[in-house]
């Protein structure tokens, strides 16, 4: 996870996918009032009032063929 203030980005590999995380935001039982998603998979946006979570499935071969640093 990466960012700052109310802005952060959160990346991994594998499970769980990202169709999951960001439906688990908004879920009726674990999820938070008043949040919104946007995006499809496998790229989704989580706001909260002015706060944003950036969700990207980031998997190894991207991660290796980018030079993605961790």
């Amino acid at each position: 996870m990466w960012g700052a203030n109310n802005d952060w980005e959160l990346r991994w590999e594998g499970y769980p996918f990202p169709d999951d995380v960001a439906a688990s935001f908004t879920d009726p039982v674990i999820g938070l009032d008043g949040v919104e998603v946007t995006g499809i998979d496998p790229v989704y946006d989580i706001a909260l009032n002015d706060a944003v979570v950036h969700i990207r499935h980031w998997p190894a071969a991207a991660s290796r063929r980018l030079g993605d640093r961790r």
